[in-house]
Order: structure tokens, then C-alpha cells, then sequence
């Protein structure tokens, strides 16, 4: 295997005094939205949701949460923040029963407690997006329609954003609770479909044509796939947004190899930006008028990966994959919990009537801060000042980095070139096994650690001001960040920088551990507010190059402001 193949955790750990200082270069408008306000809510099982609200929707310190990243988005007027409420349960629950089939049964209580959490509770806007059963029955009047009639009974249509018909309908025929048979297809489905929408139109009271949260897909393929943007649009009249979600890893197998973390490269797949799955589908962003939305999604599925999603190291994880989506032109993710226990990935974890606040949930507040005023995204460069990792001072053959001296890279004759065998041949420059990540040319062309030190950057064109988080995954040692403006984006030579650490003893620390944003923590807060004093950092400006230097702990975060 050559080294360009190697194990970067291998190589990293051989060079870790190496790679030590980064230029972190702000660059131009990316083209894209603003981050839409409210970017990130809350799932949950529709059994689990009285847990998290109160059994009579009074639960203030949970409406103190939600409140938190709300403030921290800077929401200001009457757009409301969303909690969907659906999941597996919604296929598996009936409003007043009806069913020895049905696992849970909804109440005139569930929805008076809805009611009251986002009309009295909270101090701003508040929407349920409700999941109804399509998967006991084909037949919409025999389950749905009685829920959705409920809503309208009850008077609750002015808390609720849209209702959700089933869940993960592109896995019915491949699971095993027989919701339908094997021969069941995307043509089945949208047929199916179209008479629940038709049906719970006519009949279910609904305040307008549109009132539906289409989708809730969980990994469609094939004809799910092929068809999905046709079966959008021919709803279109119908839908207030579409519904896709995503779970980068799975911990569905219990397999024992993703709960042993032997060092830091452990963390690293969950830690990469998503690449396929439901980021794929960007592409429908902009070709119908319909938001798309993660309207379900985690770490991992089916209750998150042990020892790392309810760990700091998912705070990391979300500050880099939240951005992701936001970029992809989704508009909004909810991340999924309950009723799971502490373990799992739920951002906030009922225990016995508490609420304890999870890493994820720090990630979710950095995010919501980071982004505020709708800002909007700035291209970035993160580049080691030690070697040449692109080889933009070399000429590049395959994996080979040679020197610029040779004029062509390998090849008959390269051992004639200026520069010699040595810096001009594939085979000496293997022989050699020098790393471009950490010299310059001739090297070997590895992958980057780019994905090591993570920064997305911000515009804020209400504060006029640039925010950048430097999210850092090594395990070793400090990392220092100099950010630095370009042409395309710049800052007042006399501005000075501020900056806020998320911080926590280790990659493994969960709630109790002493977590810290910005010096306060949730640790022992019984109200859903931070304790403790905010610590800001100053930063000044190198006159010369109008850089400023920041130093990152190993495994921790920082977000950076800088006035223009």
C-alpha cells in the first residue's frame, strides 16, 4: 500500500509537531441563501412527547431550551419554531385507539397538552408538524382522518405547521412490522398517498389547501428516487414542505465495533461531512417551491452510537454538519430523540421527569449562534503552514508531487530533468515516503486533514460582521489558526476580534463532565439556562497582515467574530 494510501491516523500521529499552524483565509459570498431562522429544531416519538413538554404542556424548562436557540438565531417577529412529533410511533399510534394494533393511543389530553405548551408555555411562536398512521391501514378514514378531525375538534390548527401521513413509507415492504406487503411500490405508495391527502382535504377540517409535510422518506432508492421530485410536484398544491431524513452511521446492527473507540480516529467517520445519502438531493432545493427539510435525523440511527453520540464528540460533529445541509439548501433539520434514556442521541434526555442537557444540544446552540440574522456562508480555505498539501508549488503526476524545477512530472526521461531522479521520478519520490503534508515539494500528495480543522464562515449583514467556527478534531495537541481576510472579503485594520471557546475535559465527556460554552455550562441548571459568567477572548490584528491568531485545544471549538 503506498503512503498516499496509508492510514492518515498513522500519519498525523507521526507528524503531530509538524501540522501545527494553519492559514484560515476568508473568501467570497458562496451565492447562496441565508440561513433561514430557526435552522434547528426537535423530533421526537409521539409517545415520548408529554416527557419532554409536561404531561400538561407546562414544562417551562424545556420551553427554555427551545427558547435558547431561538435567541441565539436573533428570531425576532412571528416565524415560528417547529417541533415534529412522529417517527416510528406515528405508524404505530391512533387517536382514541380503535386497534389492538395501535401501540399508543393518542388522547384529547396529548393534543390539549400541545395546545397549551405553545399557546401559554413559551413567550414566542410555536408549531407542531403532527405524524399520522399510514401504515396500519390503506384505508385513511380508519386511523388518520380521526386524528386530523381531532386537531381541527380541539381547536389546536393554529399551533400546528402541517400533519405528516406515516413514516419512512420507502421501507414498508422491507420491514418487519407488515404495514405492507413485499410487491409494494413507489406507484403503490403515491397512489395510496394521493387518497390520504384527497380524504383528509375533504373531510378533515384542515384550515387550507395546504397543510401536509410530505415525504418523511428515510433512504429512498430506485423508483423512490427516480420519482421523488415528480411525486413532490404533483403534490405541490398540498405540501407546506417535503420531509427527508438522514443519519450518517447506523447503530441499527449493534455492532460491537462502533461502540470500541481505541483513540481518536475512532471518532473520524462520524465526524466527516456527509457525501451521499439525503445531501444528494440538494438538487431539489431549487426546483420546486416547496422547502425541503431533514425532517428526521441523528448521528446514527436507531438511538445513536454509544459512547459517542451522547459525548462531546457529537458537539464537534454537529458544528461541522449542520453547516453541510444548510449549504445543500435544505431549510431546517429536527433532530430526532426520545424516549431514549442517557446513551442515546437525544439533544435533551428525559430522566424521571428532568431534563438533562446533552453535548449535541452545545453543537445546536454554536450553530444557531454562528448563524444568526439569516447570515450567510463565505467560501474558506484551511491550509497547513508546513509543506505544500496541494502541491500548488510543484507539478502534480497522479499521487507524486515534483519539483516545479522539472518542468514534467515522472515519466521516460524524468530522471534528466533539473532536479534529478530525486525530485522528478514517481519511483524515487515513493522511495523517499516524505509526506507534501509536511514538506515541500517533491513529496507524495496525501489525503488531506483538512476535514481535521474544520472552519465555515459568515456573513452578517445586519451586525456587519464576519463569524467564522474553527472546529478542531485532533486528539494530540494545540492547533493554531491564523484567519485571514482575502480580496474578495476584508475587515477594518484597526478592528479587533472576539472569540468563544466550546470546550469540554474530553472527546468523552457527557453531561456533568464540566462541558463549557464560552466559560458557562448546563451542568446543574434546573431552568434551561446557562450558569455561570460568559468568557470572551480578544484578538488582535497583526498590522502587517491583518491576520488574527487563535490557538485550539485538541477536540474543542471556537467561534470567532469579527466587526467589519
Amino acid at each position: 500500500m503506498s503512503l498516499a494510501r496509508a492510514s492518515l491516523c498513522a500519519l498525523l500521529a507521526a507528524h503531530a509537531a509538524c501540522a501545527d499552524e494553519y492559514t484560515v483565509t476568508v473568501g467570497a459570498d458562496m451565492g447562496l441563501q441565508g440561513v433561514p431562522k430557526n435552522f434547528v429544531g426537535f423530533s421526537m416519538e409521539v409517545s415520548a412527547t408529554r416527557g419532554f413538554i409536561g404531561e400538561s404542556g407546562t414544562d417551562e424548562s424545556y420551553a427554555q431550551l427551545l427558547k435558547n436557540l431561538r435567541a441565539a438565531s436573533e428570531v425576532v417577529g412571528d416565524e415560528p419554531t417547529k417541533l415534529r412529533i412522529g417517527g416510528n410511533s406515528a405508524d404505530e399510534s391512533c387517536y382514541e385507539g380503535g386497534s389492538s394494533r395501535c401501540g399508543y393511543n393518542i388522547t384529547a389530553a396529548d393534543l390539549d397538552a400541545y395546545k397549551a405548551f405553545a399557546s401559554s408555555t413559551v413567550d414566542f411562536p410555536l408549531k407542531f408538524v403532527l405524524g399520522v398512521n399510514f401504515g396500519l391501514s390503506t384505508d385513511p378514514r380508519e386511523f388518520a382522518l380521526k386524528h386530523v378531525q381531532a386537531v381541527g375538534k380541539l381547536g389546536i390548527w393554529d399551533v400546528v405547521a402541517g400533519i405528516e401521513i406515516g413514516n419512512e413509507q420507502d421501507t414498508y415492504s422491507g420491514n418487519n412490522r407488515g404495514y405492507r406487503n413485499s410487491s409494494f411500490t413507489f406507484a403503490d405508495f403515491k397512489e395510496q398517498y394521493a387518497n390520504f391527502v384527497s380524504v383528509l382535504t375533504a373531510e378533515g377540517g384542515v384550515p387550507g389547501p395546504k397543510f401536509v409535510q410530505g415525504g418523511a422518506f428515510c433512504c429512498p432508492k430506485g423508483d423512490w428516487s427516480a420519482g421523488l421530485l415528480d411525486h413532490v410536484r404533483s403534490l405541490e398544491a398540498s405540501l407546506v414542505s417535503f420531509s427527508l431524513h438522514d443519519y450518517p452511521r447506523s447503530y441499527c446492527s449493534s455492532n460491537p465495533n462502533q461502540t470500541i473507540l481505541g483513540d481518536d480516529c475512532a471518532y473520524r467517520p462520524l465526524y466527516q461531512p456527509i457525501r451521499g445519502g439525503n445531501y444528494s438531493y440538494q438538487q431539489y432545493a431549487n426546483a420546486t417551491s416547496v422547502p425541503f427539510w431533514i425532517g428526521e435525523g441523528n448521528s446514527a440511527s436507531c438511538g445513536g452510537l454509544p459512547n459517542i453520540s451522547d459525548t462531546f464528540s457529537a458537539t464537534l460533529w454537529a458544528l461541522d454538519y449542520l453547516p453541510y445541509l444548510s449549504k445543500a439548501g435544505y431549510q431546517g433539520m429536527n433532530f430526532h430523540g426520545g424516549p431514549h434514556p442517557p446513551g442515546g442521541y437525544t439533544p435533551v434526555v428525559d430522566v424521571n421527569g428532568s431534563l438533562s442537557v446533552e453535548p449535541l444540544y452545545y453543537g445546536l446552540l454554536g450553530f444557531a449562534q454562528l448563524t444568526a440574522n439569516s447570515a450567510r456562508w463565505l467560501a474558506s480555505e484551511v491550509k497547513p503552514q508546513v509543506g505544500d498539501v496541494r502541491c500548488d508549488t510543484g507539478i502534480v503526476a497522479n499521487e507524486i508531487c515534483c519539483a516545479a524545477s522539472c518542468g514534467s512530472c515522472d515519466g521516460t526521461g524524468c530522471d534528466s530533468r533539473p532536479g534529478g531522479s530525486s525530485a522528478c521520478c514517481g519511483s524515487n519520490i515513493k522511495s523517499a515516503n516524505k509526506s507534501c503534508a509536511f514538506q515541500d515539494p517533491p513529496c507524495l500528495i496525501e489525503p488531506s486533514d483538512d476535514f481535521m480543522l474544520v472552519v465555515h464562515a459568515v456573513k452578517d449583514t445586519v451586525k456587519n460582521e464576519v463569524r467564522m467556527v474553527i472546529v478542531s478534531k485532533f486528539g494530540d495537541d494545540v492547533r493554531t489558526a491564523n484567519v485571514c481576510p482575502s480580496t474578495e472579503t476584508t475587515w477594518s485594520p484597526s478592528a479587533t476580534a472576539s472569540a468563544m471557546r466550546i470546550t469540554a475535559p474530553s472527546q468523552h465527556s457527557k453531561f456533568g463532565d464540566s462541558l463549557s460554552f464560552g466559560g458557562q455550562t448546563f451542568d446543574n441548571s434546573t431552568d434551561g439556562t446557562l450558569q455561570g459568567t460568559r468568557q470572551i477572548m480578544t484578538l488582535n490584528q497583526d498590522p502587517s497582515s491583518h491576520c488574527f491568531t487563535l490557538d485550539i485545544p485538541p477536540m474543542s471549538a471556537a467561534i470567532v467574530y469579527i466587526p467589519q
